[in-house]
């Protein structure tokens, strides 16, 4: 799982949920019960974040609809990860929404 994240590599989360099922599931401790829900998606986010972070090297300005498209993510989620990170310093970006 970590190999994975050290990598420059986008994490698709439908493939990385698909190939790491049994050990989520195996984890009951972790990714069940009430807070189950909450862990998973403070996951999905660390993915997004990774995915951001690794764009970042690649592409120097990208548009909205190909960013939503590379993290499997709407338009508003996208933009708001985007900000996240932005404002957290751990990416420099400017969006220009008009333009997309």
């Amino acid at each position: 799982l970590l190999q994975r994240f050290n990598t420059k590599e986008i994490l698709w989360w439908q493939l990385f949920t698909a190939d790491f099922k049994a050990e989520l599931e195996a984890a009951d401790g972790i990714f069940g019960g009430s807070k189950g829900a909450k862990l998973r998606e403070d996951l999905k986010l660390r993915v997004v974040e990774h995915n951001l972070v690794v764009l970042s090297t690649y592409y120097s300005s990208i548009t909205m609809q190909r960013l939503t498209q590379l993290l499997d993510l709407t338009t508003d989620e996208a933009e708001a990860r985007l900000s996240e990170m932005v404002v957290a310093k751990k990416l420099e970006a400017r969006l220009d929404r008009p333009a997309g």
